[in-house]
């Protein structure tokens, strides 16, 4: 989602500054489904510790 909007913008030849807003939000975005990622594997593990084949 992002590149499209970075190529127009970058295309248009606006202002550099929302080139800058862009890569701030997906710098966001980023460490946001990091701190998602991080917090859920902790759970998964204990869940699968548990786990067995259905045979």
């Amino acid at each position: 989602m992002f590149y499209p909007i970075a190529v127009f913008l970058d295309n248009a030849k606006v202002s550099k500054v929302f080139l800058i807003i862009d890569a701030i939000l997906l710098i966001l975005a980023a460490l946001i489904a990091g701190y998602i990622g991080l917090e859920v594997v902790p759970s998964h593990l204990v869940g699968f510790d548990k786990w067995t084949p259905f045979l």
